[in-house]
């Protein structure tokens, strides 16, 4: 064997083991940095840490569209609550001098902005009669009884608790 052929052999040897080391060492690098992966798709119980990215990237797009769908519900709820009732007061009187047991009453029912109805019930011996009246953030068009007066102003204080 000639000194140059030799050579070549220790440097390819030096080579190889320098490339032995260096991919030990990215094995070890590559290993510690999966490993928090590992732990936190472990506790989502879904999969194990993916040797094919892909299948990761398919989660993660799960996920993604998951929390847009609750994202565009809640919006929808939101929109929803802003024409719920938020409040109510409720009234409870005797409507004529010779009527007891407190059969007639008033109702109101408002929104979050103090707007919506006063529905009163009038009990007498030989009828029972209706009334809608609209409220418009906190206000009537019309004059109300004193009875619901006190129970727009418990369904607006209600609101004033929330």
């Amino acid at each position: 064997m000639n000194t140059t052929t030799l050579v070549l052999l220790i440097v390819s040897v030096v080579l190889a083991t320098a490339a032995a080391v260096v991919s030990v060492f990215c094995y070890i690098r590559v290993t510690k940095l999966a490993e928090p992966h590992r732990r936190f798709l472990a506790a989502l119980g879904q999969m194990e840490f993916p040797d094919d990215l892909t299948a990761y990237l398919e989660l993660l797009g799960q996920v993604h569209r998951r929390v847009e769908d609750l994202r565009v519900r809640a919006d929808a709820m939101d929109r929803t609550q802003l024409k719920a009732f938020s409040s109510y007061g409720l009234v409870h009187f005797d409507a004529f001098d010779h009527m007891g047991g407190l059969m007639s009453f008033s109702l109101a029912l408002v929104d979050h902005r103090g707007s919506g109805y006063i529905l009163t019930g009038l009990h007498g011996r030989d009828s029972f009669d209706a009334y809608c009246r609209r409220v418009t953030e906190g206000r009537t068009e019309v004059d109300i009884m004193p009875e619901e007066a006190d129970a727009l102003r418990e369904a607006l204080t209600g609101l004033d608790g929330r």
